[in-house]
């Protein structure tokens, strides 16, 4: 494992922090964990001037925004593998897909989280068949794409775009009411596969 100074700032809940767990596990770093309260940022407010999360301090170095953080680990960490790719067809589908994941699934995974429509109040029963049919409609496009790639930017390895999609799709697994269907299977071989690939050098088991 790394010797790293990382210190991550984050929440279970957090989709976009789960994306930085997510890359941290692939680049199999070690770090520091500081879980705060999402309605007490005040230790992060403290440490860098703004209260986002995922935060990470690396040093002298501090950085917040989901995506940047992984720029970042991946310029620092990676060895053979990154999440960023260098070849350009790949590298503008990884970014595609990781702005796919947080505007369109963004909205989704927070909703399902809170059980709240757009406007903050709670979901009746119509509200949430209602919701739960745009998941489905959502993890249909998703297994469409699945069905053709084995991962987010094509067929050699995963990348930012598989870290992205997975991490919010987890949050809506693991932590709320709502489901994605089984009969979507090739959405979820292609999500074991992210998680066997990021478990094979934690030594951690895959997530389901």
């Amino acid at each position: 494992m790394s010797q790293t100074e990382l210190t991550l700032f984050h929440f279970q809940r957090c989709p976009f922090c789960e994306k930085v767990r997510r890359a941290l596990r692939f680049f199999n770093c070690g770090y520091e964990s500081r879980e705060i309260d999402p309605g007490d940022r005040s230790e992060v407010l403290r440490v860098s001037g703004q209260e986002s999360v995922p935060l990470v301090v690396d040093g002298d170095t501090t950085l917040a925004g989901s995506t940047r953080i992984i720029e970042y680990l991946d310029e620092r960490f990676a060895g053979t593998e990154h999440l960023i790719p260098a070849e350009g067809r790949r590298r503008s589908a990884a970014y595609l897909m990781d702005r796919y994941a947080e505007r369109a699934w963004g909205t989704l995974t927070a909703r399902a989280l809170k059980k709240r429509d757009r406007d903050g109040r709670p979901l009746d029963a119509e509200g949430v068949d209602s919701l739960q049919r745009k998941i489905d409609s959502e993890t249909g496009i998703l297994d469409e794409y699945f069905r053709y790639h084995r991962f987010a930017a094509g067929d050699e390895g995963l990348s930012l775009g598989d870290i992205s999609v997975s991490a919010f799709l987890s949050r809506i697994l693991a932590l709320s009411d709502f489901t994605i269907p089984g009969r979507f299977e090739a959405l979820y071989n292609w999500y074991d596969r992210v998680d066997a690939r990021m478990a094979r050098d934690s030594g951690q088991p895959a997530e389901r």
